[in-house]
């Protein structure tokens, strides 16, 4: 099983948090193992340990859209900690992951008595919805080129590079439009330079 002080440490949220080992479970995952937010009867919130867990949105006609991918030290179930209700959201093992339950009793409970806690609580709360509104953003632009190019320009560091650790197939899932639609606009940012490729790098020029 994955360190789990190692996974503490690279927390944004539970960083310094001293967590009670009786009181959390820690389960591995299968690759394309469905994750859920409970353990038992017990709803809980999650921290990866190991692997990468994908969070996906399901349309009505079944069409699932990737959202976003969390890694080591990032947790899911968070957003609705005081809400009765479950996120309307998919989550799956991309690889083989190790994830840590967490009661989330146990943790409003720690919150209550950390105020530093609630604080970094309401950050992550605010950055998760900063997050989503330019993931609609980019899902209800008008053309795929706009959405791609949006994306490319979003994740691209100061040297023009996108950075992206999946398959063009999982960017075009991300960005809710074909595998074939995501080669036909790449091509034509190529033709009008918007984009280049160098080996299986793409770079976006400014």
């Amino acid at each position: 099983m994955a360190d789990i002080a190692k996974a503490l440490e690279h927390s944004e949220l539970l960083r310094d948090v001293r967590i009670d080992p009786q009181r959390v479970r820690a389960k591995r995952l299968r690759t394309g193992q469905m994750v859920v937010d409970r353990a038992g009867d017990v709803s809980c919130v999650g921290l990866v340990l190991r692997g990468v867990i994908d969070v996906y949105s399901v349309a009505f006609d079944g069409c699932e859209i990737r959202l976003s991918s969390l890694y080591e030290g990032e947790m899911f179930g968070i957003c609705n900690l005081f809400a009765p209700n479950d996120l309307t959201t998919v989550l799956r093992s991309r690889k083989g992951s190790d994830v840590l339950f967490i009661p989330k009793e146990y943790l409003i409970e720690l919150m209550n008595n950390d105020g530093d806690l609630m604080s970094r609580y309401l950050v992550l709360c605010n950055s998760k919805i900063q997050f989503l509104l330019r993931r609609i953003e980019e899902l209800t632009m008008q053309t795929s080129r706009m959405k791609l190019l949006s994306y490319l320009r979003d994740r691209a560091t100061c040297d023009g590079l996108v950075m992206f650790e999946g398959t063009r197939e999982e960017m075009a899932r991300y960005l809710g439009i074909s595998r074939a639609t995501l080669f036909r606009e790449i091509a034509h940012l190529k033709r009008e330079g918007s984009v280049v490729s160098r080996g299986n790098d793409l770079y976006v020029r400014t």
